[in-house]
């Protein structure tokens, strides 16, 4: 089976995220579909580690972390299925600038209220450079699914081979078809939830519903981008 791409998002967008679509047949992989249609089952993010702890117990660690981008702050977790993504958070010293590569999760507890999070596969210290270019991509894939948006509002009806046919990939056609219509919709359920969850002092913070548009700073750096995404 061939290996999932690893999506460059911001935090604001990847936490404004409630829909959730499941592959076909045993052990075909989940994903996580942002308001902007990325369809997310891995994702890679560079940021600074604000903050690192260990949630679980002495006997069966649990590290969540705090990673902030220019946007938001991404919530991490790792524990006994994850021993070198944990190894690696026990080891640092926050405040750093880190680079995660990992699985999207979300998580509804109770009504009205969504949770996102990322199950690391790899964890790494990095410098400031590295979250600058990191900064960079994300950008410019906001801008190839900003657009790809604005593609899929001209047409009646909206298909994913319409979307290709006009230049938009085919990942962010698909994620941008899902987003669009709806299909498929399902909520987070609690067997989905962080391993090692226990209560709302985890991730205090609820998604709030507001539009991705209205971020400022990522507003800001989407109309610095020279031209249109290719």
């Amino acid at each position: 089976m061939m290996r999932e791409v690893a999506w460059r998002l911001f935090a604001s967008e990847y936490n404004d995220a409630n829909l959730e679509v499941e592959g076909g047949g045993d052990r075909a992989p989940s994903y996580v579909v942002t308001p902007l249609g990325a369809k997310v089952n891995r994702i890679f993010v560079v940021g600074v580690i604000t903050d690192v702890e260990n949630v679980g117990s002495d006997m069966q660690p649990m590290w969540r972390a705090r990673v902030s981008d220019p946007t938001g702050t991404f919530n991490v977790y790792a524990g006994q299925y994850q021993p070198e993504a944990a190894a690696s958070l026990s080891k640092l010293k926050p405040p750093v600038f880190g680079a995660i590569v990992g699985k999207s999760r979300v998580y509804s507890p109770e009504s009205g209220a969504v949770y996102t999070s990322i199950r690391p596969e790899t964890i790494k210290e990095v410098d400031e450079s590295v979250r600058d270019y990191w900064i960079l991509e994300a950008c410019r894939s906001l801008r190839k699914r900003l657009d790809a948006m604005g593609e899929a509002v001209k047409m009646d009806p909206l298909t994913k081979e319409g979307l290709v046919k006009v230049g938009v990939k085919e990942a962010v056609a698909d994620g941008t078809c899902y987003r669009s219509t709806g299909r498929r919709r399902r909520r987070a359920s609690p067997r989905q939830r962080p391993h090692g969850w226990r209560s709302r002092r985890m991730n205090p913070t609820p998604r709030r519903k507001r539009s991705w548009r209205s971020s400022r700073t990522s507003t800001r750096t989407a109309r610095a981008l020279p031209g249109r995404a290719s």
